[in-house]
């Protein structure tokens, strides 16, 4: 979904953008106010993390895939020399993602057709609209 340029800076790939302006047209089926749903999703270090996102992010809503991103942005970096914060590397796998208008329930529905290895360990961490707070929902 993303290429890196030749300095390194993360760019959508032409499928991607072909999608966001797919996506620009699809509102019409929408009233243009946003429902925007935060979304993160953690699971076991001990699941084959490609896999697991590549089923994740396979999952499609109003025509679009889903494309939850790792905080580990410096994973596909070949020097890895920065970090978010704290003096280490996050070891933990958690992917984020702001979706509007995302069916919460089909998506969990989704998430449970995935062959996780340790499916107890996955978190669905959701911010809603309206929402004050996150909320786990549990698979």
């Amino acid at each position: 979904m993303w290429e890196r340029n030749s300095l390194g800076i993360a760019l959508w790939s032409q499928q991607v953008f072909i999608q966001k302006l797919d996506y620009i047209h699809d509102q019409k089926k929408y009233d243009f106010m946003s429902q925007v749903t935060n979304l993160i999703l953690t699971f076991s270090i001990g699941e084959d993390e490609d896999r697991c996102i590549n089923a994740v992010n396979s999952y499609e809503y109003r025509n679009l895939k889903m494309n939850l991103v790792s905080v580990d942005f410096n994973k596909d970096l070949e020097k890895g020399t920065t970090w978010y914060g704290g003096t280490k590397f996050m070891e933990a796998r958690i992917y984020l993602g702001a979706f509007n208008y995302l069916d919460i329930q089909d998506f969990r529905n989704y998430l449970k057709t995935i062959a996780w290895q340790y499916p107890d360990l996955v978190q669905l961490i959701v911010q809603e609209q309206d929402d004050d707070k996150f909320k786990i929902i549990e698979l």
